[in-house]
């Protein structure tokens, strides 16, 4: 056999070992160094234990931090009612969802806490102590909670401004009322 044809099965041979070896250190380097790192975090954002002289993991470090976390979830959670069913209490309680100036209207949704079959919110919008607009709506219940069948003001019927607004709900012989403002 010729001497080039023997040197190019060599140069053939050591360019696919090379490729072969490029292209196991990319898999090592992109799945299976990620997989190790990821061994060696810990699930509260990523970042290792301290390591203490003997080289062992700083526990109590640790602890600290999931304390951290736990207050802060404690902080930012949601406020919820704290009590008994809702459905049981005497007043009616709710909350003003939505309130925004849209198409000409000014859109008025509140929601009301407990579950209600039927009943009334009246909306009373006041400015400077005077009533300047009146509606009367139903309840809708919805599955655990109830909503003002909702408010769409004409805009052109008010002068702009500010102005406060109260929605009272009855049902039965409960009644309760949220309240709010509002820039025309």
């Amino acid at each position: 056999m010729p001497r080039r044809k023997r040197n190019r099965r060599w140069i053939t041979k050591l360019l696919v070992l090379a490729v072969v070896l490029v292209g196991m250190y990319f898999v090592w380097d992109v799945f299976l160094k990620n997989k190790e790192i990821d061994k060696g975090n810990n699930s509260n954002g990523g970042t290792q234990a301290i390591a203490t002289d003997e080289g062992k993991p700083n526990e109590s470090a640790e602890k600290e931090e999931t304390r951290e976390d736990i207050n802060d979830y404690i902080e930012k959670r949601p406020v919820q009612y704290d009590g008994g069913s809702p459905n049981e209490s005497e007043y009616l309680t709710g909350a003003v969802n939505y309130v925004k100036t849209n198409g000409g209207k000014l859109l008025i949704r509140v929601s009301i806490d407990q579950y209600l079959e039927s009943g009334t919110c009246e909306l009373a919008l006041t400015r400077d102590g005077g009533v300047i607009y009146q509606e009367l709506v139903d309840i809708i219940g919805d599955a655990t909670t109830s909503t003002c069948k909702g408010f769409d003001v004409p805009v052109a019927s008010l002068t702009s401004g500010e102005a406060q607004f109260i929605v009272y709900f009855a049902s039965g012989d409960r009644t309760g009322e949220v309240k709010g403002e509002v820039s025309i």
